[in-house]
């Protein structure tokens, strides 16, 4: 429904190939159609009954697209939270409750796909290089019958340019720019398309990219009341500690056996290091924080895959398996949980001479792994024909291999978590989540005009968790199941005294009902009645108990059309969602520690209306504004203990009451982007010139669910930010010249508290968005 292609309007994208310059449209200059695959097969996007955001391959390259939250910015349905490079969460529509990347807590409310391959991870989606790539398109609503499990909200799909049989090509592109209060960054890219023979052909894709730093780590002494001591950052205060390196690539050969069939193996991976914060410590100053331990992230990944297309009589046959790996090691200071435990909890630590010891904490992630491998297989009949279908089978395992130590330097062996001399806390967990479905969509053109389709999905659950998690022993539940263990805290102890994993099973049925009426070529009309589903899990504590799945029903009223001549577009959507069950994650105090726990928060409605509005008015000009407006709130008072409406009762009391705005998601959120192309006159008339200017803007929202934390962290204010270009082209060069952020907008994009200030009064922090880039672009196609 809500159709988003930002630049120029006239690109033509197809789902594959794609690696062929876009089209511009016609002599008259109108607006250019685009091809999706967010229904599992190719469709002109104006002909899909369904609210898709899509952003060509031209688009991205316009728009300096880079990473996740550079093509966030221009998709007005989607919201986001971020802890640095390699920890973003998506949101779709207000569905958000306020996650925190917490690796024992919630799956994501938005399924991220690569091409035919998911790539959601338990704690957030990868954070994937943008280059080579034919579009990005954004499913929003529950995607739960074609996709399932975290696809709840909606579904991001990140398409790559595929091999193109016959033909060489190659092109190389430079990027410089500096960065205001900052270090300078550059980015080197290039691709080349190898034909092998007649039938088949290789594509290879490379990147390098640095972004430098804005964020400086500034001097503090604090000072430690119960172990009364002070303790000073000097060794670790450093200007622009934020930069960023990452380097990958990818490998995909195309095979034709014979006329009906293709195999297409694919490998590609990337490695990304990054230092400091991206966040800035409100209590210091602007870009200012105050660490003791600079931290650095190591996130390296790779992905295989394999996709089989052929033909078995008149149906087509689909396959599509994967297989990701991902290493995650790294440090993140801890110092702000040491001075509230000091503070709060009168936690002093002592070396194994028993003397008062600096009491300042790090976490160390080392041999953190995470697996996922997918598979997926589906038959489609003749969509041409009056009657269709398509079904399929999924599964999918995810297991997550979580290994952090809670590090204090020179701690004493009689505090420290036995077999890890140094970590007062150790987390060393095997989590697996397991999805395995059925799915299917059938449609029927009852009239020549008027279209039912229905779909669903029989899916099963199977999730688990087991290992260790604590500062002593004292928990115990049986001998060490995990390698690097004292013994095992999280499981079930069987009646032999064996321990088992913690699981959370569950079975159960998704729904799609879609009308659609054409009332023309250029104009129709449709309604969706939708479900998507998030599975249950397990807390680490047990006393909190498995939290339950939840769900969210979709009621959505659309329409796609086009006006004078396929110069001009307008498609818009109202819905009406209802949020079952909600899973909401937050910290809290466990025994005097405070740990992440995942409760069910009752229920929620999103009501809300979307628009995208495109125009070609004269040759040359294109014109593109698309919003959101998102009414999400609370149904019923979120209880601190379940029971009663009121939050009555012993130890009971309302932590957010009916009507409250969730979390995250602004109430408006917009884009407006114009581009205007131009033959360059004299001998120049072989170059095109080019000016663009692309602005998005977001209101306020809402930065915690629960009233205390909101108290403290406040709502972020609504910002706008502004970017420009001037360009020429021709048939080989491209050359540039940008401004991002040109007001230099710093406005807090995500606040949060290490400690949460329900729990401890912790201190303040928030991530902004890279301050005012200027830069220059060569590109160069062979």
């Amino acid at each position: 429904m809500m159709t988003t292609m930002l630049a120029p309007l006239a690109a033509h994208a197809e789902a594959a190939p794609a690696a062929e310059p876009a089209a511009t449209g016609d002599a008259a200059g109108t607006v250019g159609e685009i091809l999706v695959t967010a229904q599992k097969r190719k469709e002109n996007l104006q002909k899909v009954p369904m609210s898709i955001t899509a952003l060509s391959s031209e688009t991205l390259q316009h728009l300096k697209v880079q990473n996740t939250e550079d093509v966030i910015k221009f998709l007005p349905s989607v919201a986001f939270t971020s802890a640095g490079p390699g920890n973003t969460h998506l949101f779709f529509r207000g569905i958000a409750s306020g996650e925190n990347f917490n690796h024992s807590a919630s799956q994501p409310t938005v399924g991220v796909y690569l091409d035919e391959q998911p790539i959601t991870t338990i704690t957030g989606e990868l954070d994937l290089h943008m280059y080579d790539i034919a579009r990005v398109e954004a499913l929003a609503g529950p995607q739960g019958t074609l996709y399932g499990s975290s696809s709840e909200a909606g579904t991001v799909r990140i398409i790559t340019n595929q091999p193109q049989i016959g033909k060489l090509e190659a092109r190389v592109d430079l990027t410089g720019s500096t960065t205001s209060h900052g270090d300078p960054s550059g980015t080197v890219e290039g691709m080349i398309n190898l034909p092998i023979g007649q039938h088949a052909a290789l594509r290879i894709v490379g990147w390098y990219d640095r972004a430098g730093g804005y964020i400086d780590n500034v001097e503090r002494t604090t000072y430690f009341p119960t172990a009364q001591i002070s303790v000073n950052n000097a060794e670790s205060v450093k200007k622009n500690f934020n930069d960023v390196e990452t380097w990958g690539g990818r490998a995909a050969l195309k095979v034709e056996l014979g006329d009906d069939w293709t195999i297409q193996p694919s490998i590609q991976g990337q490695k990304q290091l990054s230092h400091g914060s991206f966040a800035y410590d409100k209590s210091v100053g602007m870009l200012e924080t105050a660490l003791k331990f600079t931290p650095y992230h190591d996130d390296s990944w790779i992905q295989t895959g394999l996709v089989v297309q052929g033909k078995i009589g008149s149906l087509d046959l689909t396959y599509a398996g994967s297989y990701l790996q991902r290493h995650d090691d790294g440090v993140s200071d801890y110092s702000d949980y040491s001075y509230f435990y000091d503070v709060y909890y009168g936690q002093v630590n002592h070396n194994d001479a028993g003397q008062v010891i600096d009491p300042s904490q790090y976490i160390q992630a080392k041999g953190e792994r995470f697996y996922l491998m997918s598979h997926e297989l589906r038959l489609a009949s003749d969509q041409t024909k009056p009657l269709r279908f398509q079904a399929g089978l999924f599964m999918e395992r995810q297991e997550h291999q979580i290994s952090l130590y809670y590090n204090v330097n020179g701690l004493a062996a009689s505090e420290s978590v036995p077999g890890a001399q140094g970590s007062w806390w150790l987390t060393r967990e095997k989590r697996v989540d397991r999805d395995y479905a059925g799915f299917g969509q059938i449609s029927y053109d009852i009239l020549p005009k008027l279209t039912i389709t229905g779909g669903g999905r029989v899916y099963n659950y199977n999730n688990s968790l087991v290992g260790f998690a604590g500062v002593s022993t004292k928990s115990c539940i049986g001998d060490a199941v995990l390698a690097g263990t004292p013994c095992t805290t999280i499981g079930v102890v069987n009646a032999d005294g064996s321990v088992s994993p913690r699981k959370a099973t569950g079975t159960g049925f998704l729904h799609k009902l879609n009308l659609e009426y054409k009332f023309d070529n250029n104009r129709m009309a449709y309604f969706t009645w939708s479900r998507g589903y998030r599975p249950g899990g397990i807390n680490r504590q047990a006393a909190a108990g498995p939290y339950a799945p939840d769900y969210l029903t979709n009621f959505e009223l659309g329409f796609k059309t086009s006006w004078f001549d396929n110069h001009l577009r307008f498609n818009g959507a109202l819905y009406w969602e209802n949020w079952k069950n909600i899973q909401f994650s937050y910290l809290t105090s466990v025994g005097g520690v405070v740990m992440t726990v995942v409760d069910n928060a009752g229920n929620a409605t999103v009501k809300g209306i979307e628009y995208s509005l495109e125009a070609t008015p004269v040759q040359g000009l294109s014109f593109k504004t698309a919003g959101s407006f998102n009414d999400a709130r609370l149904d019923d008072n979120y209880c601190k203990i379940k029971g009663t409406a009121d939050c009555s009762g012993s130890g009971n009391y309302v932590m957010a009451p009916a009507g409250t705005q969730l979390p995250t998601t602004p109430r408006f959120k917009g884009t407006t982007f114009v581009r205007y192309d131009k033959e360059l006159p004299g001998s120049l008339n072989d170059w095109t010139g080019h000016m663009q200017a692309s602005i998005s803007y977001q209101s306020s929202s809402r930065n915690d669910l629960r009233s205390v934390d909101y108290a403290y962290l406040g709502s972020r204010p609504g910002f706008a930010t502004i970017d420009l270009e001037i360009g020429v082209a021709s048939a080989k060069w491209t050359a540039e010249l940008f401004v991002k952020n040109l007001t230099d907008n710093q406005t807090d994009l995500y606040r949060y508290a290490e400690c949460a200030p329900s729990t401890c009064g912790g201190r303040s922090y928030a991530y902004v968005s890279r301050p005012r880039q200027v830069g220059i672009h060569v590109g160069r196609s062979f």
